[in-house]
């Protein structure tokens, strides 16, 4: 069975962030990414190293790369599968942010950069 799906032809930066209240708590993450063609799936970043250690550490690094393949692989028809993400720029806040947050403001982010490259 051969591999089916979309592919980027040109780059696309997007930023997404979560703001939810959840009982007696309050979520917050956001994130700037850049896509751009590539033949295969491949994730980077620009962020500072201590940043980017922090975001390793805190599981907020995978759960960003979850949230825009929640969007790239299901949100139409055809799924995006071959593409470099680079996550360019977090923000966050030591006590309300959180994986879920990170996963909900990379699948914003990816949320944008559908629409601006196929817009409706």
């Amino acid at each position: 069975m051969g591999k089916t799906g979309r592919k980027l032809n040109r780059n696309i930066s997007a930023s997404g962030e979560c703001r939810k209240h959840t009982g007696p708590s309050i979520w917050f993450a956001a994130v700037a990414i850049d896509f751009s063609p590539n033949d295969k799936f491949e994730v980077g970043d620009r962020l500072k190293p201590e940043i980017a250690k922090l975001t390793q550490d805190r599981g907020w690094y995978d759960y960003i790369v979850f949230g825009v393949l929640d969007v790239f692989l299901v949100s139409s028809t055809t799924p995006i599968r071959d593409f470099k993400l680079i996550i360019h720029e977090i923000d966050f806040n030591d006590i309300e942010s959180n994986q879920i947050a990170f996963r909900l403001a990379a699948r914003n982010a990816a949320s944008k950069a559908l629409d601006i490259y196929f817009p409706s």
